[in-house]
């Protein structure tokens, strides 16, 4: 596994830290979720959607939305094989809502592939 990008956001007190990941094998995505749960044991939630070429993952850990999924589309659609988007939140103690929320999620997801 490879760490290709990383990029901080900031909304309503809650802090989103998304990644972008070279993974070859399922392992490796295993291995990069355990690996940053164990770097930010504060956090409330690991957002993340996985692309292989024989198969493909999203997931949205309890939050009440459907971006993961809507990237996952998106690293479809541009065949973003062995990569793996991660999205970790802080929550800041502010509810921003299911719409803002997956709105939060995807723009900073897709920022990390908008060069692809």
């Amino acid at each position: 596994m490879k760490l290709l990008k990383e990029k901080t956001y900031k909304e309503k007190r809650s802090v989103f830290i998304s990644y972008l990941f070279e993974v070859e094998n399922i392992q490796d995505s295993k291995d990069v979720i355990s690996s940053l749960k164990e770097k930010n044991s504060g956090a409330k939630h690991f957002l993340y959607a996985l692309l292989l070429k024989e198969y493909s993952l999203a997931r949205e850990d309890g939050e009440p939305i459907k971006s993961m999924s809507l990237l996952l589309k998106e690293m479809e659609r541009k065949k973003l094989f062995n990569k793996m988007i991660v999205v970790i939140r802080y929550y800041g103690g502010v509810n921003l809502g299911a719409s803002n929320l997956a709105r939060v999620y995807l723009d900073i997801s897709k920022e990390l592939i908008k060069e692809y």
